[in-house]
């Protein structure tokens, strides 16, 4: 049972987990002279405190009460990877051997331990976590010097309201988005129609300008004829030569285009006057074209950022789902076929959420892992099922062929003890010294030595080579230990 440790070691047991990686909380009560040990780790683990060689996996370990009960601290992993984070001096555990209640929190890298039956209540240490550990969520007590005892253990499972709750807000940010991202887009629309328009009128402002431009030169011109015209004085040769009635039509006709001349000068200016007008009217065209254009290019990127916002939130939301699952199958196995753990001088401990009360004398914990596996109950073969399997296998079919005739006149009963018997016979079955070399010589750790001897481990004898194989065998168990 997880929340009933010896000394010197901390269990952490799959049954007590947090309900998702990486957040959750823990309510328990304890009694104890010093060091309660506290732990959350990424994988069910025997932890054997006092060991300094460095554990696999991440954790965050409480440790209450100790070095003589004189301070509390937080530390990061274990032994010689761990790291203190945080810590209480002076904090100790008030009444020793009296039932004190404490609480933990994790919440996405925020941790927090404190005192009291509420999780929140008198908080004695808090820290903040910039890499939070993903896949803390196993829960394990123990103690060093000195056995602790817990009780009332209390974490919260995975609750189905809180997914559901989670994945609601991936789906309502998603749509929130994709809603706002359809208004860009048709606000993106109408300013690429009204840019259009604009686009139009300066081509409109452009050529008005092109025509004034054009109205100038015949001004310009008109005006340099009329001057010609104002300019131009008869010889008194051909003065002399025209009658009055001819000079004086040629006069006239002089003032008839001069008075034309002007009138078309006078009707021009007008005209540009008007296209000036209209020029000015029009001059703030192009700084609203520029402002569209502006809007438009933001629009673009605001409705480009949030098509890649959608697709990493649907992402996200698939990687969630997928996590939700992974752990709904975890704690399904978790809580399948969960039997009641019974010890000599121990009560019987029931599941999560359920009050855990019991002492444990010294020298009445299970060793190692407390979990207890429920092995499925094989069917057993009948007669003949039995001798139709067992009578396919290599070894039998040689011993069989002996027989000959005689095997099919047995009854399926003296079969059956036979094989059985065959069956011990091939699982003692040593393997002679030429096998034995054949087999061991391939390995890895005796090849290598293999080449060190070179051309004197072939002159030596079979005996010989499955000596020194044995003892290297033996050398490397004790050297994996």
């Amino acid at each position: 049972d997880p929340t009933l440790q010896g000394k010197d070691r901390v269990v952490v047991n799959r049954s007590l987990q947090l309900g998702t990686y990486g957040n959750g909380w823990i309510k328990f009560k304890a009694r104890g002279h010093n060091d309660i040990h506290v732990i959350v780790y990424d994988t069910p683990h025997t932890i054997p405190v006092s060991s300094t060689a460095a554990i696999s996996g991440e954790c965050y370990r409480f440790i209450i009460g100790g070095w003589k009960n004189t301070k509390t601290v937080l530390r990061r992993n274990f032994n010689k990877s761990s790291v203190q984070v945080a810590e209480v001096p002076g904090f100790k555990i008030d009444n020793p051997g009296q039932w004190a209640d404490y609480w933990i929190q994790i919440d996405n890298g925020k941790i927090a331990l404190g005192k009291g039956s509420q999780v929140g209540s008198n908080p004695l240490l808090q820290w903040n976590d910039s890499r939070p550990l993903r896949y803390a969520r196993y829960v394990g007590f123990g103690g060093f010097d000195k056995i602790n005892e817990y009780k009332d253990v209390e974490v919260n499972a995975a609750m189905e309201g809180e997914v559901v709750k989670d994945i609601a807000a991936y789906q309502a940010k998603i749509k929130g988005l994709e809603e706002s991202s359809a208004a860009d887009k048709e606000r993106l629309e109408t300013l690429n129609t009204e840019a259009e328009g604009l686009r139009a009128k300066a081509l409109e402002l452009e050529k008005l300008k092109g025509t004034v431009q054009g109205y100038q030169v015949e001004i310009t011109t008109l005006k340099a004829t009329l001057k010609k015209l104002e300019d131009e004085e008869l010889t008194e040769d051909q003065v002399a030569a025209k009658d009055k009635s001819e000079l004086q039509a040629e006069v006239n006709k002089y003032k008839m285009l001069s008075d034309a001349l002007k009138k078309a000068v006078e009707e021009k200016n007008k005209q540009i006057i008007a296209l000036n007008t209209t020029i000015k009217e029009k001059a703030g065209v192009q700084s609203e074209v520029a402002k569209y254009k502006a809007q438009v290019e933001s629009l673009t990127g605001s409705v480009a950022a949030k098509a890649t916002e959608i697709e990493n939130l649907k992402k996200a939301l698939v990687a969630f789902q997928a996590k939700v699952t992974a752990q709904a199958q975890v704690v399904a196995q978790a809580q399948v076929a969960q039997p009641t753990i019974t010890m000599s001088g121990v009560m019987p401990v029931e599941l999560i959420k359920k009050t855990v009360t019991a002492t444990v004398a010294p020298g009445t914990m299970p060793v190692g892992q407390p979990t207890v596996k429920v092995k499925k109950k094989k069917k057993k073969l009948t007669t003949k099922q039995y001798v139709k399997k067992y009578s396919k296998k290599k070894w039998a079919k040689k011993r069989i062929r002996k027989f000959g005739a005689k095997w099919n006149k047995r009854s399926d009963k003296r079969k059956k003890r036979l094989l059985k018997k065959w069956k011990k016979a091939q699982k003692k079955k040593k393997l002679t010294t030429k096998q034995y070399v054949k087999k061991y010589s391939k390995k890895k750790w005796a090849k290598k030595r293999i080449e060190k001897l070179g051309a004197k481990w072939n002159k030596r004898s079979d005996k010989r080579k499955k000596r020194l194989l044995k003892k290297w065998k033996k050398l490397r168990k004790k050297k994996k230990k």
